[in-house]
Formats: C-alpha cells, sequence, structure tokens
C-alpha cells in the first residue's frame, strides 16, 4: 500500500515548478483564442455586409418589381444592420487580463523566486477565469450575430419571393 504524499517543501517547490509554465501559458491561450474569435466574427461581418450590399441590388436589377419599402426588406435589412453592429461592437471590445510588468513590478519584484511562482499561479488563476468569462461573452456575440443574420437571410427571401409573386 502507498503512502499519501505529505506535504513538504521540496515537494512543493517542485509542483510549483511544474506548475508556472502551464499558469504562465494559460496568459497565450486566452490570447489564442481571443484572436480565433475574431477572426470568426470578422468573417461573419464580411459575409454580412456582403449580402446586404449586394443581394438587394442584383434582385432589384433582376427584377423590377422588388418593393424596397415592404416589411421583409426592411426587417432584413434592420437584422443585417443589427448583426453587423454586435459584431462591430464585439470586435473593438477587448478586455483580456494580462500580465502587466508594472503589476509585476510593484507586487512580485520583491519576492523570492517559490514565492513569486506561487503568487504568480495564483494570479493567473484569477486572471484566466475573467478571460474565461469573457470569452464566454464573445462567443455570445457571436451566436447572437448568427441569429440576427439567420433571420435577415429568412426576411430577405420572403422578400425575394413576395417580389416574384
Amino acid at each position: 500500500m502507498t503512502q499519501p504524499v505529505t506535504s513538504s517543501e521540496p515537494v512543493l517547490a517542485t509542483s510549483i515548478d511544474l506548475i508556472y509554465p502551464i499558469a504562465v501559458s494559460s496568459y497565450e491561450w486566452a490570447q489564442k483564442k481571443n484572436e480565433s474569435l475574431d477572426s470568426r466574427i470578422y468573417t461573419l461581418l464580411a459575409f454580412g455586409a456582403g449580402i446586404l450590399l449586394v443581394v438587394p441590388f442584383q434582385i432589384h436589377s433582376n427584377l423590377n418589381s422588388a418593393n424596397f419599402s415592404s416589411a421583409s426588406f426592411v426587417g432584413s435589412v434592420i437584422a443585417f444592420l443589427a448583426a453587423l453592429i454586435v459584431g462591430i461592437v464585439a470586435r473593438m471590445r477587448v478586455k483580456l487580463a494580462q500580465l502587466h510588468p508594472q503589476v509585476l513590478y510593484e507586487h512580485y519584484a520583491a519576492l523570492s523566486p517559490h514565492e513569486f511562482k506561487t503568487q504568480l499561479i495564483k494570479h493567473a488563476g484569477h486572471d484566466l477565469d475573467e478571460n474565461r468569462e469573457f470569452l464566454r461573452h464573445k462567443k455570445d456575440q457571436i451566436s447572437l450575430m448568427l441569429g440576427c443574420f439567420g433571420l435577415g437571410g429568412i426576411l430577405l427571401l420572403l422578400w425575394l419571393l413576395f417580389s416574384i409573386y
């Protein structure tokens, strides 16, 4: 039967040395995830702007009976504009918690290397929670954008059908 490991300074120091690089890499993970979400938002913005600018005029040039004052067309434009606004706001809002050199200097510079790593791990854990919440909110904004684009697409399709028949 194995004995449980008792807490001792050498074991703790070894554990801290193993945990420290993982804690520091959590900032890199959050940054990469944020860039990935921003890339999705940018793609959706380009898609939405293209649909909003091209499709109505293409339909109007092919169908003289297209009514630009119909409720379905106006609703689709409003839905697409709402999606674009949500996307622009989501792209402009960057609130990732990151290591700040001044904070490191002011709060951690006087600590021993072991205590520095210990405190930085705690700090990184707190920042990781904040970053996860921020990224979850950004994912929610992408979902809202997709919902607005879906509604706009349905209304645009209805407008097309009403214009044809």
